[in-house]
């Protein structure tokens, strides 16, 4: 059944010693506000980290993958239209695909069995939208010089030099917004949504390869409303308090450094209850907050 309320999504994940989201223009370093000097991570890198977290539970209807690099018998990478052509219609792509349930795309499919007109361009806004993430603090990149003892080209006698770029750590907050008016679009499904968070929270944390080890979920809050109402930008009411206040931000390295507040969330649920039908959530039991505890009253996601 296609979901009837709109939702907000709050999510921190902390990384460490790695380099969440390199930028391919810039020697792909990790990304940086140059004014504020906070980490910023796309919301592109995200949906990745969801798509392939569920395309590892199998990657079958009705929880397959659309937008998953495959490659052809030449070796080749398929292309868009390569891959909407496993399909007969859009109908079809959309009760198959759960990328494209949850986040849209631009294709180009038959509308349905009975359409003659051929293939027809369908630009699908997804339901679930996120904003980049950006750290609630202000990060430094370390730069390594490292070394290849295998030339990358013949004839050498020595191996190469580079460079690598980490954060030392990045406390990274995500916001998020699921329409419940476009979910009519694509059958959105609270089943879809259960498997989207999941995925959120593992995915991140499967994230272990030589350049993204050291991710780890900290805290996802899921809030429901009733249809047609949100209170909008709920992810400002997070705060990052260091312990101590003197400390540069700069100088963060791991959860002991900080506590995390609530209470401008706390305040702004509580006045809207009635408009709230519901409260979902995941913690990291290392998470530390300024009230002692967590505070909110919901369902336990139990990841």
């Amino acid at each position: 059944m296609t979901i009837k309320n709109r939702s907000e999504i709050i999510f921190l994940y902390d990384v460490k010693d790695n380099n969440p989201n390199g930028d391919p223009l810039n020697e792909n370093k990790p990304r940086i506000d140059e004014e504020t000097f906070e980490n910023f991570v796309t919301d592109v890198r995200l949906k990745r980290t969801i798509r392939d977290y569920i395309a590892r539970q199998g990657n079958e209807p009705p929880n397959k993958i659309f937008m998953l690099a495959e490659r052809k018998e030449n070796r080749c990478l398929e292309s868009m239209k390569d891959i909407s052509e496993k399909f007969e219609n859009i109908d079809e792509l959309i009760s198959s695909c759960i990328d494209i349930r949850l986040f849209g795309g631009t294709l180009a499919l038959k509308a349905s069995k009975d359409d003659k007109k051929g293939d027809n361009n369908h630009a699908i806004t997804g339901p679930v939208q996120f904003r980049p993430g950006r750290s609630m603090h202000r990060v430094v990149i370390k730069e390594n010089q490292i070394t290849r003892t295998v030339p990358n080209e013949q004839d050498k006698t020595q191996g190469t030099f580079g460079f690598d770029q980490r954060l030392y750590y990045s406390l990274i907050k995500f916001y998020g917004v699921i329409n419940e008016n476009t979910a009519k679009d694509t059958n959105l499904s609270e089943q879809d949504v259960d498997l989207l968070l999941k995925a959120m929270w593992f995915g991140t944390k499967e994230l272990i390869t030589r350049s993204k080890i050291g991710h780890m979920p900290r805290l996802l809050i899921k809030v429901d409303y009733v249809p047609g109402y949100f209170i909008g930008d709920l992810d400002s009411k997070v705060k990052l308090v260091k312990n101590d206040e003197n400390m540069p931000d700069e100088h963060i390295r791991s959860l002991d450094d900080y506590k995390i507040d609530l209470t401008e969330l706390k305040n702004v649920l509580n006045a809207k209850r009635d408009k709230i039908v519901g409260i979902s959530f995941a913690k990291d039991s290392d998470l530390k907050f300024v009230d002692g505890d967590f505070g909110i009253d919901g369902t336990d996601l139990g990841f």
